[in-house]
């Protein structure tokens, strides 16, 4: 069975996209500091697996990711092709806010390529929406 996995990582590294063969959005923070957000379809089972994999595609200092694998997370990934523009990442943790009605929201908007729970909120205690975006 196919999972679903999104990722956002943060490297201290000179990227080399002939590396990276999966769906990516690449965007650089400053001069030696990439952000990668992966996203496919795998058969790997958790987000460990997922980490592991990566790791081993591209060598560097890791300062900072965010996993989502449909096996621990509900993932919504709105589109599958590479793009070639810059990523943004928003977070909705509000009360009422929910992944299905996030997905409602941003489903036709033309710039959202995944949405997916994270972790529960400390303030609300339901748990954060990422929305992964293009620009």
């Amino acid at each position: 069975m196919k999972n679903l996995v999104a990722w956002n990582i943060i490297y201290s590294i000179d990227i080399k996209k002939e590396k990276i063969w999966l769906n990516n959005i690449i965007t650089k923070v400053r001069d030696g500091i990439w952000n990668i957000f992966l996203y496919w379809e795998t058969e790997l089972q958790t987000s460990e697996e997922v980490f592991n994999y990566i790791k081993s595609l591209v060598m560097g200092k890791i300062l900072s990711y965010d996993i989502s694998i449909s096996t621990e997370d509900r993932i919504m990934i709105l589109r599958d092709e590479q793009l070639e523009w810059k990523y943004e990442l928003y977070e909705a943790e509000w009360a009422r806010v929910t992944f299905d009605n996030t997905v409602e929201r941003n489903m036709a908007d033309g710039f959202t390529v995944a949405i997916r729970e994270a972790e529960v909120s400390k303030k609300f205690g339901n748990r954060i929406i990422k929305i992964d975006k293009i620009i």
